[in-house]
């Protein structure tokens, strides 16, 4: 898949042809690992995730980083897209974060801020198990 179609469909927010590209499979991978709901999220598209989620896109697929939309949304600061991806059942820790393997740690201490003030609005306690 050329990485750059995705991203330019993504980007133009017609889901019908964005459908029309993926086929049956919501899930489709460019070069870089990201699916259409991974670059939804990054490019701050509430609208697009939802429509995303309620056709089937797995909000717990990581790219070749290990990034999942949740963690993309928490780190970036994107709340509205966080609850809702963590209404819809997304893992709030996957197993590198439960494991603590973070490369950079400005990352983990933005995220980790991040998801304290979703946890407080969204009104849960992360399940850390």
């Amino acid at each position: 898949m050329s990485e750059d179609h995705l991203i330019e469909l993504v980007r133009k927010n017609n889901i019908a042809d964005l459908i029309g590209y993926l086929g049956t499979n919501i899930n489709q991978r460019n070069t870089k690992g990201d699916t259409a709901l991974l670059i939804a999220t990054r490019l701050n598209n509430r609208t697009l995730v939802n429509h995303l989620i309620n056709l089937g896109a797995d909000f717990n697929q990581e790219n070749q980083r290990g990034t999942t939309a949740l963690t993309l949304a928490i780190f970036n600061g994107y709340m509205d897209i966080a609850k809702d991806l963590i209404f819809s059942g997304a893992k709030i820790l996957t197993e590198k974060d439960k494991a603590g393997d973070s490369s950079h740690l400005v990352h983990t201490a933005t995220y980790k801020a991040n998801l304290r003030k979703i946890e407080k609005e969204c009104n849960i306690k992360a399940d850390r198990n």
